[in-house]
């Protein structure tokens, strides 16, 4: 009895081509998921550089207290970006006159700080909403602004206030340092609507970051725990994580004095309050920098100090020589509060937030993508591949 071959697809040389386009289907389904996470990277990576763009909305400030007073000589401001009506983005500096240093210096009671950072908030609301800045129409919360407008938060935020007394002497990062004693406080905070993030940097390494900052920075008053919470697009809602940083103008630009304005120990730190619980917890590294210390060595130690102590909690925090920025490696709610704290008078060090994407919304693309492959693969060749196999990659 002859014997004839039988196969499922038919004759076999339809086979060949079968397991021919089987195998070019496999390679196209490999080109493709390479290409979703190409892509994916491509599309996370813009969140920390690659050519931002401006966007309005609102951005929340947690106010510090002031080691001294504001005089003409020495005055206090903060730089206001944002989009005129013409959607051409502007900044402006705004002075803040008659900031006063807090009460009690240098071991100031719970009382005392949360009084100073009250009348600090309530001269910066003024002077913001005195300049009357006009900025292309946006609706935020249902309320349409045409001004740039500051308003109080309606709750304070707890934060952490240096009290003058310092835990003994401990070896960090081959650094000896002395940590200071830490207090909670309530910080007033304030929101300004109608901003847009400040872009600094250049080409790769531009980044999005706070909206509102103090200028020249803490060494006007001596700022001591200015927190800033992360900004949120206007008409959109605030579900984003948000990467911290703190740093200066270049790792050799500062040298540290060891002394606050009022000539009180300084103190520099950074960290965040997790505000995702009802029992808000409080990650902050600070010391009393050395005198002659640079940016670079006061924030590897900062970067050590921190891993040291949050290290088992999770978080951990990294120093870049080459954009003088300490980070979180880790992305924090947007509902956390970034802490930073520099009144030394010869460091300038400020705080930086950088939007990152929303897990969800990644999802969703990596999502969309992969239906794009799959109809891509499936579609594809000379001949189109039996539905079932289309089905079963996905």
């Amino acid at each position: 009895m002859d014997y004839t071959p039988k196969f499922e697809y038919g004759t076999p040389t339809e086979e060949s081509t079968e397991r021919f386009r089987a195998g070019l289907l496999a390679m196209q389904t490999s080109l493709g998921l390479a290409l979703v996470f190409l892509t994916l990277a491509a599309i996370v990576a813009p969140a920390h550089a690659a050519a931002p763009v401006q966007v309005q909305g609102s951005g929340s400030v947690v106010v510090g207290y002031p080691t001294r007073s504001a005089t003409p000589v020495n005055p206090y401001s903060v730089r206001v970006y944002y989009l005129d009506p013409a959607g051409v983005q502007q900044f402006k500096d705004i002075p803040v006159p008659n900031v006063v240093k807090t009460a009690g210096l240098p071991t100031p009671m719970k009382a005392q700080v949360e009084a100073a950072s009250a009348a600090k908030a309530a001269l910066i609301i003024a002077a913001i909403n005195a300049a009357q800045i006009p900025c292309k129409p946006v609706t935020i919360n249902g309320t349409t602004y045409n001004t740039v407008t500051a308003i109080p938060n309606f709750n304070t935020t707890p934060g952490m206030y240096a009290t003058g007394q310092f835990l003994p002497p401990k070896l960090v990062n081959g650094q000896l340092v002395r940590e200071p004693v830490m207090a909670a406080a309530d910080f007033t905070g304030y929101t300004v609507n109608g901003v847009t993030q400040k872009i600094v940097g250049l080409g790769a390494q531009a980044q999005l970051e706070s909206p509102v900052y103090l200028t020249p920075g803490s060494n006007t008053t001596g700022e001591i725990g200015n927190g800033k919470a992360a900004f949120s697009p206007g008409g959109m809602p605030s579900g984003t994580t948000s990467k911290m940083s703190f740093g200066g103008l270049g790792s050799d630009t500062g040298s540290a004095t060891g002394l606050d304005g009022s000539g009180n120990p300084s103190v520099v730190g950074f960290g965040f309050i997790d505000l995702t619980s009802s029992m808000p917890a409080h990650y902050l590294a600070a010391f009393r920098p050395l005198v002659g210390m640079t940016d670079a060595s006061v924030l590897t130690v900062l970067a050590s100090l921190f891993t040291e102590n949050f290290g088992p909690s999770g978080f951990t925090a990294s120093y870049d020589p080459l954009s003088d920025r300490l980070s979180i490696d880790q992305s924090l709610p947007s509902v956390d509060v970034t802490w930073s704290a520099n009144s030394d008078t010869g460091l300038f060090l400020d705080d930086a937030i950088t939007p990152t994407p929303e897990p969800g919304s990644l999802v969703l693309v990596g999502t969309l993508l992969l239906g794009l492959v799959g109809r891509w693969c499936c579609g594809g060749g000379v001949r189109r591949a039996p539905a079932p196999t289309c089905r079963q990659l996905f």
